[in-house]
């Protein structure tokens, strides 16, 4: 597993003192990595880092959500007209229930 140039931990300081850890991350601005037994186990994160991180996420999904509108908008579209879809119903003059409760 490739990992990146981030400090690193390990279950023994962790089990000595987890808060140390958070503050090492939250001093570092980064995630800090974890290993039992040189075994990459997880990703010890500040809140800062962690809520930054979802931030940043949703900005991308954002940005992709937007692009993709943009596509469709720009794509060519068969249009049909109201009677193309709905028949001959839509030459109907419509009957409006006043008892109803819509109006």
């Amino acid at each position: 597993m490739c990992t990146l140039n981030v400090p690193a931990s390990d279950m023994t300081e962790i089990k000595q003192s987890v808060e140390a850890v958070f503050k090492k991350a939250e001093s570092e601005k980064t995630g800090i990595y974890v290993f039992d037994r040189s075994e990459l186990v997880g990703v010890v994160l500040s809140v800062t880092v962690y809520e930054g991180m979802v931030r940043q996420i949703d900005q991308f999904q954002e940005a992709l959500i937007n692009k993709e509108a943009v596509r469709r908008l720009n794509e060519k579209h068969q249009l049909y007209s109201d009677v193309e879809v709905r028949g001959a119903v839509a030459k109907q003059i419509p009957k409006i229930d006043k008892t109803d409760g819509w109006e």
